[in-house]
Formats: C-alpha cells, sequence, structure tokens
C-alpha cells in the first residue's frame, strides 16, 4: 500500500513537471509537420495560459491592429487624497489602430487596489482611427493611509488594445 501511494504521487509529479516543461509559446509554434504533441500539450492546452493570452501591441508598434496612445489622466499619478474620498478617474486617449467596435470594446478591471464603486468592467463607445476615448470611472481611495496602483485595460475585438494605470497616495 504504501508503494502503491508513493508511485501516485511521483506520478503526480512527473505528470506535473511534464506538463509545464512544454511552455504554451512553445505549443502555439508547432507546425502541422512536427511529431504528434506530447501529453502535456493536449492534456493541458485548455487550461493553459496560451488560451487566455491577449497581445498587448503597444502604442508604438506599427504591426499593432488595435492601440490606444494616453493623452491625458486625471488625477495625476502618485496624487495625495484623503481616506474614502470620492473622485472619477478620467483617462484621454487617442485610438491608433483599428477602429474600436463598441459592440465589442469594453474597459476592464485588471489588479491593483479595488477603487472602482460600480463594476470591473464597462462597454466603450465606437472610436475611429485618430479619434479620441475620454473614459471616466467612479472611484473611492482606499480607507487604510498607503500607496495604491490600480490597472485597467481597454479590449476590443479579442485584443488588449492599452494598459491605464493610476497610482494614489492616501493619507488620513
Amino acid at each position: 500500500m504504501k508503494n502503491a501511494r508513493f508511485f501516485s504521487v511521483v506520478m503526480a509529479v512527473v505528470m506535473l513537471v511534464s506538463a509545464f516543461a512544454t511552455s504554451p509559446a512553445a505549443a502555439m509554434r508547432s507546425t502541422p509537420q512536427a511529431s504528434a504533441p506530447t501529453f502535456a500539450a493536449s492534456a493541458f492546452s485548455p487550461l493553459s495560459m496560451s488560451s487566455f493570452y491577449i497581445p498587448d501591441y503597444g502604442a508604438n508598434s506599427t504591426s499593432a491592429p488595435y492601440s490606444c496612445y494616453l493623452v491625458n489622466q486625471s488625477p495625476k499619478d502618485w496624487v495625495t487624497m484623503k481616506s474614502r474620498q470620492y473622485f472619477d478617474m478620467t483617462w484621454t486617449v487617442i485610438n491608433t489602430g483599428h477602429k474600436w467596435d463598441g459592440n465589442y470594446t469594453v474597459i476592464k478591471y485588471l489588479w491593483g487596489a479595488k477603487m472602482q464603486t460600480r463594476g470591473d468592467f464597462f462597454d466603450l463607445d465606437t472610436v475611429g482611427y485618430g479619434k479620441k476615448s475620454r473614459i471616466t470611472i467612479d472611484m473611492i481611495a482606499p480607507k487604510a493611509q498607503g500607496t495604491y496602483p490600480i490597472t485597467w485595460g481597454i479590449f476590443s475585438g479579442g485584443y488588449r488594445v492599452c494598459t491605464l494605470t493610476f497610482i494614489v497616495t492616501v493619507v488620513k
């Protein structure tokens, strides 16, 4: 019985190691002429990070199908606020890529201090190339003193258009 338990643990470790030995990026680069996929690539591909990967080409990329450029942000990073102070976070961006279809474009909370008061994602309007979009989110400063970052992303047509950040310092 002890040997069977030991064998099960060893097999579980071997399977985990083999699952992560093949990176999702390497699995995506395989060609039809390549040999049959390994157990790791086939068994774990639905749960791999490649299933959730959304490219971020950045505002300066010439091959970016979707991108944006931050024109203005209010309040500015490193602003000092009082504990539990309400404010509107506003980013103004210019679309520097393909048109953002309002049916498929959202701004979504990604990580950081949860300061938003009404939700984690919001639909955006259609924005053509070279056009500005002003995005405002109702927020409240955290209760405890400290410095808090927050990151949001604009997504359109299955691509991350750009990432928007904000950093606030809370005082009593």
